[in-house]
């Protein structure tokens, strides 16, 4: 109930009685004391019963509240779940990718020297192909000129040069000369 229908039943009730009581008589007086009386007890039930009220709306309020912060709280744990499954899922992208990069790169790197030694081996084999071909005592016509076929040399100065080694194929007593000119070509 309103606070103030209450303190306006008291005061309805005081006012009757101060009546009854200046109109003297014990009648009276008990009649008003009898109404005061029960004025003042459906004030304490009206209390009461606001009271209890106010409690059990303040127990659902409470309940409500509790309610609502479990919720938000389960909600703020599924979001923060999700972000640290994602930003999980990101690094592991991430580290995919630049293992997979880094492993490209080895590769790559390894290919590359495998090709350098290859092609230093085969440089090298030429090299000492060339030495042993270019000795007077292993002197061969037809090697000789496939070197120099392959030399990166002036085509006119191949020319001249694979007709000399025609020549000292014919004279033996050639072929040091030859090959001498053939080294100097060469830069050897």
């Amino acid at each position: 109930m309103n606070r103030s229908v209450i303190i306006i039943l008291l005061l309805a009730v005081l006012g009757i009685g101060g009546w009854y009581y200046m109109k003297g008589g014990d009648g009276a007086m008990k009649a008003a004391k009898d109404a005061a009386s029960d004025a003042a007890g459906a004030a304490a039930d009206a209390v009461e019963g606001a009271g209890e009220a106010a409690g059990n709306a303040v127990d659902a309020v409470t309940d409500a509240a509790g309610d609502a912060a479990g919720a938000a709280s389960e909600a703020a744990g599924n979001v923060a779940d999700a972000a640290t499954d994602a930003a999980g899922n990101a690094a592991d992208a991430v580290t995919d990718a630049a293992s997979d990069a880094a492993g490209a790169v080895t590769d790559a790197a390894g290919d590359a020297t495998n090709a350098a030694m290859g092609a230093a081996s085969e440089a090298a084999g030429s090299a000492m192909d060339a030495a042993s071909l270019l000795d007077p005592q292993n002197f061969d016509p037809a090697k000789v000129s496939a070197l120099l076929e392959s030399a990166d040399i002036a085509p006119d100065q191949k020319t001249k040069l694979k007709d000399l080694v025609a020549k000292a194929a014919e004279n033996p007593e050639m072929v040091a000369t030859v090959i001498q000119q053939i080294k100097a070509a060469l830069g050897m």
